[in-house]
């Protein structure tokens, strides 16, 4: 089973204010460190990202998915998403009226992420289908979870949900944590070797820009709050762009 826990901190040299430095280990070897560096009067946040890939490579990678997360447990997590992914009621929205046109049941709103309560759950539910999909492919719940993989990640409904995004007063919506699952959608879908994949991978496109878009604007100076969770999922994403530029902006934003 991937092992998600926090390993160990790394108590910070005196000279170094505010330093946190966490450690993960998974699939992928994610280490995200942000350091407050104070200089005389005057103090610069640095965020280093270290991406490390470890020999064992898991999951739909390779051969070596552990015995405690079998396709027995997998189907356990398969049926929690099918159950909740188009499941619009009760639901926990955080929306923005600008007319009267806003007033819309949540389906209507955001019509690929409207279930499983809220939408940052739907778009990790959508998430955690493609993963077992891709880890189990012969699976009893492949089948179900393609269909519903489908019927909400169409062209149509995305553009939609970019439209959402993108609308005045919005600046701030599931940002970061919501959007931070919504790239790592994209790059479990970008990295499948799967055609429909890809196909799905493409219609997310315009919400995965509209992403991007917020959180390059984002003020990540004074952010610290769950810091560690949101931003490996951000270098996951990262790590499965072509040309690997994200970060090249926001660090020429932070020092």
């Amino acid at each position: 089973m991937v092992d998600t826990r926090l390993l160990r901190s790394v108590r910070c040299h005196p000279y170094v204010e505010g330093c946190n430095f966490r450690f993960t280990r998974s699939t992928r070897l994610v280490i995200f460190g942000t350091v407050r560096l104070k200089y005389q009067s005057m103090k610069f946040i640095v965020c280093i990202v270290f991406l490390f890939f470890t020999a064992n490579v898991m999951g739909a990678q390779g051969a070596a998915t552990s015995a405690e997360f079998d396709v027995k447990a997998a189907e356990r997590f398969a049926k929690l998403a099918l159950a909740c992914v188009h499941k619009e009621y009760p639901n926990k929205i955080s929306h923005t009226l600008n007319s009267d046109a806003d007033v819309a049941p949540p389906r209507r709103l955001t019509p690929a992420f409207y279930g499983c309560y809220d939408w940052h759950s739907s778009v990790h539910g959508h998430w955690l289908l493609v993963r077992l999909v891709r880890t189990f492919p012969e699976a009893t719940f492949v089948s179900p979870a393609r269909e519903a993989l489908r019927q909400s990640l169409t062209a149509d409904n995305i553009a939609q949900e970019a439209a959402y995004l993108r609308a005045e007063g919005r600046a701030s919506f599931e940002r970061p944590y919501g959007l931070a699952w919504l790239l790592q959608l994209v790059a479990e879908l970008r990295e499948w070797d799967d055609p429909e994949a890809h196909q799905m991978a493409a219609n997310l496109h315009p919400l995965e820009q509209a992403a991007k878009e917020r959180l390059e604007n984002w003020d990540w100076w004074h952010r610290k709050s769950g810091t560690f969770f949101w931003a490996t999922r951000i270098v996951r994403w990262h790590m499965s762009l072509p040309g690997r530029t994200f970060f090249h902006h926001v660090s020429a934003k932070l020092i």
